[in-house]
């Protein structure tokens, strides 16, 4: 049994984020190109973008939680052939290094990398995966804070449902577009937090009804919140948000995200994952935990291929920057050649992986 390079998912994909069509929406939008490499079973899986740097690439994954797959049925000595090829096969293809985002409710998959050559694999933050078959039980579970402000989200006025996407979501001036720009910029959220128009209409297009958008209107009918939201299997994921500060302060994100869990019961998905916050136990972290549910550990993996390429292109990126090797490798940043000017310049930024 071997694996190979594959430009199509196999039949069996774990999520959304392992599939073709979410992997070539989030390649366009990174620059890069898409691909899988699997073995014939899919118990086997990395999906990858490839990034130029010179003549030279490196590997990251989809934006979003996929990492590496592996069946629990697969062996540990077959795991290891098939993680021994995939090098190969990337020292080959000219790459590197990769950078590895890790679905963080599958723990197993993770672990079982975290033991191979060369990869390194350690916990970044914690997201939020609430279960959403019981109303009752989740409406129990959750801070008496969160239950409260959706009881004053109400008095406020405020109304919530969720609604299919449409072909008016890739103009800049849909009101939820409108809400997603001024939120980031209000945050000074760093740059991959601002997505393209033909993101948003590859959402539309290609997702097609893996997509929803959940929206929050005021009593003049104005949506003041809005989340885009992806199913995926049995979960629904709050993939990305805002919201106007005069509604929030009335509770419209809490009634947003109960509002479609509502949703998301209703169509008989068993799970509702937040994600995390922009940094560890942040204040948006703190308000996706006031729904309860489980906290999950996000991983992250970084593998070099290349020592001394991976060695010399960030000897050059801490010559361009003026600085040391040190500085850059002091960011913590993967990899440390692709370090932005605005991190070694002492400007926030809000990622510290690429």
């Amino acid at each position: 049994m071997t694996i190979a390079i594959r430009s199509t998912e196999p039949g069996y994909v774990p999520s959304l984020y392992f599939g073709e069509s979410y992997g070539h929406l989030t390649a366009v939008e990174a620059g890069g190109t898409w691909f899988t490499v699997t073995d014939p079973t899919g118990g086997f899986q990395v999906p990858l973008i490839t990034r130029k740097i010179g003549q030279w690439q490196d590997g990251v994954s989809p934006y979003g939680y996929s990492g590496v797959f592996v069946s629990p049925g697969l062996s540990d000595s077959l795991l290891r052939r098939h993680w021994s090829a995939f090098i190969d096969m990337l020292r080959s293809a000219g790459i590197i290094s990769l950078f590895l985002r890790f679905t963080p409710w599958d723990a197993v998959s993770s672990d079982r990398v975290a033991n191979l050559p060369f990869a390194t694999v350690r916990h970044l933050s914690d997201t939020i995966l609430v279960p959403i078959q019981d109303l009752d039980q989740t409406w129990t579970q959750m801070t008496g804070r969160s239950r409260t402000a959706i009881r004053q989200a109400r008095k406020h006025g405020l109304t919530a449902q969720v609604v299919a996407l449409d072909a008016s979501i890739s103009r800049p001036d849909h009101a939820f577009r409108y809400l997603y720009d001024l939120s980031m910029r209000r945050l000074h959220a760093g740059q991959e937090y601002f997505f393209s128009d033909d993101y948003f209409h590859r959402c539309f297009e290609v997702l097609g009804d893996c997509t929803r958008l959940a929206v929050v209107k005021d009593a003049e009918a104005t949506i003041v919140a809005a989340a885009l939201l992806f199913v995926d299997g049995e979960r629904l994921h709050y993939h990305l948000s805002a919201s106007n500060l005069g509604a929030a302060h009335r509770g419209a994100n809490n009634l947003l995200l109960w509002t479609a869990a509502e949703w998301g019961n209703q169509k008989g998905l068993k799970w509702f994952h937040l994600g995390g916050g922009t940094r560890p136990n942040d204040s948006l972290f703190s308000f996706k935990a006031s729904f309860g549910g489980q906290r999950c550990h996000y991983l992250v993996g970084t593998v070099i291929v290349d020592s001394d390429r991976y060695h010399a292109l960030t000897a050059e990126r801490a010559h361009s920057l003026g600085c040391e090797v040190t500085d850059l490798l002091a960011t913590k940043y993967f990899p440390a050649y692709r370090v932005p000017r605005t991190m070694i310049e002492g400007v926030n930024v809000e990622s510290f992986y690429s």
